[in-house]
């Protein structure tokens, strides 16, 4: 019941309400001021954010976690963005992340450099706070032949 109010209190905070004729303010600020790669839909892109909200607030890795309310709206922010903004390109992210940033009195979003974003950023699982992204340090593929076709080179967008 206590996460319950929380939850409902963060979807207002950042998101808002919305009606089948109104998308609200989240749905309605992206839909007019930014472009995305592809079109998806207010329904497909809210599964696709409690999908990863859920994932990454359940299971023995969040134990810490669940009664930090500070760091669970951090990750709640964090699905927004790669779920709800995912599929914007690098100067559409900078408009979101402006934009979200207008709604945080709670100071919940990561300090960033200049030309960054919260896109560069993920919460720590153990400590539930924002920590820079990195790439995983790379290391050659042993053996004779290299197969490039199955390659994965680590990105922002790809891990």
């Amino acid at each position: 019941a206590n996460h319950q109010a929380l939850l409902r209190s963060m979807i207002e905070k950042w998101i808002g309400t919305s009606t089948p004729t109104d998308p609200g303010p989240c749905f309605d600020f992206l839909q007019r001021k930014t472009s995305e790669v592809m079109k998806d839909g207010r329904v497909g892109r809210i599964s696709s954010f409690t999908q990863l909200f859920q994932g990454l607030t359940e299971g023995s890795d969040c134990t810490s976690i669940g009664s930090n309310n500070k760091a669970l709206e951090r990750i709640f922010v964090y699905c927004l963005c790669w779920s709800v903004g995912a599929l914007l390109e690098a100067e559409d992210r900078m408009k979101f992340d402006a934009w979200l940033r207008k709604r945080d009195d709670t100071r919940t979003m990561p300090k960033v450099q200049e030309g960054e974003t919260i896109y560069e950023y993920f919460v720590n699982s153990t400590t539930g706070e924002w920590e820079k992204w990195k790439p995983p340090q790379w290391a050659y593929p042993e053996g004779d032949k290299l197969d490039f076709s199955n390659l994965l080179v680590p990105t922002l967008d790809s891990t």
